[in-house]
């Protein structure tokens, strides 16, 4: 049943985000509360204002503790810890309020949550801050040696987090049944034969090799097609226009909702919009070389000891003779206005890139074929027809839609173009948009391979992993080795490398096949390189028994 964004806000609600904001100070090691952070002292601040004192803390019942087992290692270890500490924090809070505490974190605690009210209800004026902007290294420029960073935002203020959380857990739980179902991305959990599960990408994969199984004496036809720094280009009025038509779906649906009923959550929309734009939050930056400092130490060499560090934008020419701007007026209009770009990380940006996305798959989704196979992963997509006439029919729709949309599509390659007799050449894997091309062996626009969010998938069924994934991978293998030889006790160092290939087991669709068998040894060989390299400059034995990506490979055959 639908709920307007104030009557989903209640106490509880937001005191449960409250305590799982608090939680992610737990300890890495111990999993008690850390008295200061290093990353956040901003958020670290505020919470410390309104949190009870670790001194008063209380265990929760057993109904309320995260699962426990022996089975956790690494990530889901720390992540039990710290949604323990936010179950501690959670049932503290609620008793110390139901008894009327007056002590000062308490009465700050209930000022907060009357001013989260307020800027719900619009009786105090919402305005959010511009996120911080950390720059994240993506790859070296090939033609001009530059270092090409993405921006990622981060909100430091706790009122604008926990509105932001408020929001996005909102239009999940309101507006996820508007999605087309095969939009896989930041959806609702949903009820499987093995119990409640969230979408993910290897769903994209399941589905890919059902429909291939389905039409195996069939020809596929595929197209591709991918947009060009996709987080940085949405527009803001086309934002929220796609919002409106996301309403009109759920008033459609219930015919008893008014269109003040979404009044609260077109003023978090709106507020959000309007703390940052690509042009002046982002690209400025290029030109702020204290910002820059300590990316261009990290680069800097003998032979290059000044290297650029920037962000990268779509080109003006490309907004407009892509045609998602009439004229370039109306770009310079957008971009100087700032109305171009979401901040990419923050909490409302996956769920804004559903609700447009949703509109432009519409035409391809809404004629429900049973031909077709349409899967999107936030800009990933993935198409397929047996009928190659009627695949490029909706890869030229899409194409138009995503114009429309003021979005820059990748320009489309043949794939004819990138074959070297029945070989597919690198520019294939490269390329982000393609024309239809025949999925199978063959000469001119075939290609037995199909590749989709860091897996592969041959016509005839096996799965490997993607090769920029693998070289990922190796990477992995270098940082280890660099730990190992930097360490104050490479001794207890040493075994870390035993940890690497388990990682192989994020890619659970991957079967024992001749290519995931060589990706494993080509892993291997560089694996025991780097060990063995390792040991030998901080002279300490090789481990005893090395688990390497072959082994693996193995274990998962046999799960």
């Amino acid at each position: 049943m639908f709920k307007s964004l104030i009557d989903y806000a209640t106490d509880d609600v937001i005191i449960r985000l409250l305590a799982k904001e608090r939680g992610k100070y737990v300890s890495k090691k111990t999993g008690k509360p850390q008295h200061q952070s290093q990353d956040d002292p901003d958020i670290w601040g505020q919470l410390q204002a309104i949190m009870p004192p670790r001194s008063i803390w209380r265990n929760p019942g057993k109904r309320r503790r995260p699962t426990s087992g022996n089975n956790l290692r690494g990530i889901a270890l720390w992540t039990r810890k710290k949604r323990l500490g936010a179950s501690r924090v959670y049932v503290t809070i609620l008793r110390e309020l139901e008894r009327g505490s007056q002590d000062s974190w308490a009465i700050e605690l209930r000022k907060f949550i009357d001013r989260i009210h307020g800027y719900l209800d619009g009786s105090i004026n919402l305005k959010f801050e511009s996120p911080t902007i950390i720059a994240k290294f993506k790859e070296q420029d090939p033609d001009t040696g530059h270092f090409i960073y993405r921006p990622i935002c981060k909100y430091t203020n706790l009122e604008t987090k926990i509105l932001l959380a408020l929001s996005y857990n909102y239009l999940l739980y309101c507006f996820d049944d508007c999605f087309h179902r095969n939009m896989l991305f930041m959806r609702s959990a949903r009820r499987t034969n093995q119990g409640w599960k969230t979408p993910n990408y290897l769903d994209a994969i399941r589905m890919t090799d059902q429909y291939r199984e389905r039409n195996d004496n069939k020809l596929i036809f595929v197209g591709e097609c991918d947009i060009q720094k996709f987080y940085d280009i949405f527009n803001h009025d086309d934002i929220l226009a796609c919002f409106e038509e996301l309403f009109k779906i759920k008033k459609k649906r219930q015919k008893k909702l008014k269109k003040k009923d979404f009044d609260p959550i077109r003023r978090i929309v709106r507020a959000y919009l309007e703390s940052y734009d690509y042009a002046n939050k982002v690209m400025v930056l290029n030109d702020t070389p204290s910002f820059w400092a300590a990316e261009k130490r990290i680069h800097a060499t003998p032979d290059n000891p000044d290297p650029v560090c920037r962000f990268k934008w779509v080109s003006e020419k490309s907004f407009v003779e892509s045609r998602c701007y009439k004229s370039k007026e109306e770009f310079i209009q957008a971009r100087d206005e700032g109305k171009i770009g979401i901040p990419q990380g923050g909490a409302l940006s996956g769920i804004i890139v559903n609700v447009v996305m949703n509109v432009i798959d519409k035409g391809i989704v809404e004629p429900n074929d049973p031909d077709c196979l349409f899967v999107r992963y936030c800009d990933d997509i993935l198409l397929m027809h047996t009928d190659r006439r009627k695949c490029e029919q909706y890869l030229d729709y899409y194409v138009k839609a995503l114009t429309a949309h003021k979005l820059v599509p990748h320009n489309l390659v043949h794939v004819s173009e990138m074959k070297n007799g029945f070989k597919t050449a690198s520019g294939f894997w490269h390329a982000k948009s393609k024309h239809v091309f025949l999925w199978g062996h063959g000469m001119n626009d075939s290609s037995d391979w199909v590749g989709f969010v860091g897996l592969e998938m041959r016509r005839t069924g096996e799965i490997r992993v993607r090769k920029d994934k693998v070289n990922s991978e190796a990477k992995r293998i270098a940082k280890t080795y660099y730990s190992v030889i930097k360490s104050n006790t490479p001794e207890e160092r040493i075994n870390s490398f035993n940890s690497l290939a388990g990682h192989f087991k994020d890619y659970e669709l991957i079967s024992y096949n001749r290519y995931t068998v060589a990706q494993a040894k080509r892993l291997d060989n560089y694996l025991k390189l780097k060990v063995k390299q390792a040991c030998k400059k901080r002279g300490v034995d090789e481990p005893a028994e090395l688990k390497t990506y072959c082994d693996t490979l193995i274990d998962m055959a046999y799960e």
